[in-house]
């Protein structure tokens, strides 16, 4: 009996050895990916803002009142704007006069689902109008929804464009 016991004994053992062992292998992968997960999750964050940064368009997120959010740098500059002066502003401060009923219509359109694309008279700091195309969707960022506005000056466009029709009515 006493040879049972130490048998049994040595198994338990070398069970809660072999146990241990695992939980130790198991462990130190754990520890590996709680290592590499701030690294990738910067790296992903960093992608995002050199997109968002350096895109050749104007963006602005908005909250769903028209309460600016966040803008990238083309989108300042777009208006005359430092950013500090536009995140808390609402949309309407550069959505000219003669499109404010009209920039409520996209705005419940993109409210309800739609992703909504559109020509519209802004204005910069000056008063001076800017024609852009505006893409607008509603994208989901945390718990929360938020207006995307990409926004493209399109005013040399709108220029040649009278030309052309200058030309063509001569």
């Amino acid at each position: 009996t006493s040879l049972t016991w130490r048998i049994i004994n040595n198994k338990l053992i070398i069970s809660e050895l072999r146990l241990q062992h695992e939980l130790t292998i198991e462990k130190n992968k754990l520890d590996q990916l709680v290592r590499e997960r701030p690294r990738d999750l910067r790296t992903t964050d960093q992608w995002y803002r050199s997109i968002f940064e350096n895109s050749h368009d104007g963006i602005i997120i908005l909250k769903k009142d028209g309460e600016i959010m966040n803008t990238n740098d083309k989108a300042c500059s777009m208006h005359g704007f430092a950013k500090e002066q536009l995140i808390g502003a609402n949309i309407g401060l550069l959505i000219a006069d003669n499109r404010k009923s009209q920039s409520n219509e996209w705005m419940q359109r993109v409210l309800d689902g739609n992703a909504v694309v559109f020509e519209a008279d802004y204005y910069d700091k000056k008063g001076k109008r800017v024609a852009l195309e505006t893409s607008s969707k509603l994208i989901p960022i945390g718990e929360s929804h938020y207006i995307l506005m990409v926004n493209r000056d399109i005013s040399d466009k709108k220029i040649i464009q009278a030309e052309e029709i200058k030309r063509g009515a001569s």
